[in-house]
């Protein structure tokens, strides 16, 4: 009896196991597909979501085409091509004289200016001259066949010239002045002199002693500074400075004087331009801190015209396109005067320092002697060449007879002369 019962309980349990697990598979089932669902009905949400909607395309309105009488199809119009800006070629220039080293003794020239036509009458005529110095030596040389220059006059100094740039300053048809900032090489002092050239001889005529330590000169070209006795110059076209002051000069044939001063206290001068506005001259400064100012001659303080890079500034000029700057590291800038907060152009060309540069007054090419090499350049669109000398030129001036040809001064003592390459 207790056997059956044994039986039947185990038979009970296994039932109700039995439906236990059916009931499980049911509701497992039942899960998964609610699940399956749901998964289905998010994924649908999330596109319809990022998809995004668009109109259904109106039949368009427009009438159809009448129909061709002409079985050929067309030809499609060709549209022209572009245009390409056209890059600005620079001209060749290429060596045509040099003068001997030994006119120089050798030596370092140290200034060379090309001069306004002199008309002296113990010289031969001559459609421009060129002004050299070195230690000991001024020398003026005659363009007779441009490029051709030849020696016209060698005179043993105890001067040596710093910096010369007005000349042909005539005041009377036996003898031609011309003006500079020259050392003595006896006693080490600088300063302005006005210089005259009589019956073969060249003479210091007249210092200047407010410009005692004067080393640079700057002067609107004028081929007859002084007229007459008594006549005196424009006092705000002439400028000479040192390190530490600027001053603008009064000139007459008895007279050199500087009108009015103004000395820098927080920065030292390092170069020194003209620059011409509003019919008016004012000097281009560069400092030691890389600013450069513009003075005029009422002797107040300079205005600030421009912040390039904190090096000094080597060089400066002004050119056709803005005002060029020139830097001991290599970099050569071109600046808008109205918009000096950064430059409209920047360039390195060899990584070495800028030692000087000269814009053409006849055109956009603006010479540039570096430590290294010359080159020639477009303010208008910064392209450059390289004239291939390799070394550095001590002074430059552009031929202002031919208008073309570039002469340089090297530190051997020699003249060189580039000549532009004229088309056929």
């Amino acid at each position: 009896m207790s056997h059956f019962r044994t039986e039947l309980a185990f038979t009970l349990s296994n039932n109700e196991l039995k439906q236990a697990i059916s009931l499980l598979q049911d509701y497992n089932t039942e899960l998964e597909t609610n699940v399956l669902q749901r998964h289905q009905q998010y994924l649908q949400q999330k596109y319809q979501q990022s998809t995004p909607s668009f109109r259904k395309p109106q039949p368009s309105t427009r009438p159809p085409p009448p129909p061709s009488n002409s079985t050929q199809s067309q030809p499609i119009p060709q549209l022209p091509p572009p245009k390409l800006p056209v890059l600005e070629t620079l001209p060749e220039y290429v060596l045509s004289y040099e003068t001997d080293s030994i006119e120089h003794q050798n030596k370092q020239i140290s200034t060379l200016v090309f001069t306004p036509a002199i008309t002296v009458s113990y010289l031969p005529p001559s459609p421009g001259w060129l002004l050299s110095s070195s230690d000991g030596l001024i020398n003026l040389w005659r363009m007779n066949e441009s490029p051709t220059i030849i020696l016209e006059k060698s005179k043993p100094t105890i001067w040596r010239l710093l910096s010369s740039d007005v000349a042909s300053v005539s005041s009377t048809a036996e003898s031609s002045h011309f003006l500079g900032c020259c050392t003595d090489l006896n006693f080490s002092n600088s300063g302005l002199s006005l210089f005259s050239l009589n019956n073969g001889r060249l003479d210091k005529t007249n210092d200047c002693p407010d410009s005692i330590g004067a080393t640079q000169v700057v002067s609107s070209f004028n081929d007859s500074l002084i007229n007459s006795p008594g006549t005196s110059t424009s006092t705000s076209s002439i400028f000479c400075g040192c390190q530490e002051f600027i001053c603008s000069i009064g000139l007459t044939p008895s007279s050199l004087s500087a009108t009015s001063k103004y000395t820098f206290t927080n920065s030292i001068i390092t170069s020194l331009s003209l620059l011409s506005q509003d019919l008016n001259y004012y000097a281009l400064i560069g400092d030691s801190q890389g600013k450069a100012f513009l003075w005029d001659n009422k002797g107040a303080a300079p205005k600030t015209l421009l912040q390039g890079n904190p090096t000094p500034i080597s060089t400066i000029d002004n050119s056709n396109h803005g005002v060029l700057t020139g830097g001991v590291d290599g970099v050569l800038q071109l600046w808008d005067i109205k918009k000096t907060s950064t430059p409209l152009r920047s360039l390195n060309l060899d990584g070495s320092s800028i030692v000087n540069l000269k814009n053409s007054p006849f055109s956009d090419l603006v010479a540039i002697s570096t430590l290294k090499d010359l080159y020639l350049l477009s303010t208008k669109t910064f392209q450059f060449q390289s004239l291939g000398i390799k070394e550095k030129c001590s002074s430059l001036a552009w031929n202002l007879v031919d208008k073309t040809s570039l002469h340089c001064a090297n530190t051997a003592g020699s003249i060189l002369t580039f000549s532009k390459v004229e088309k056929k």
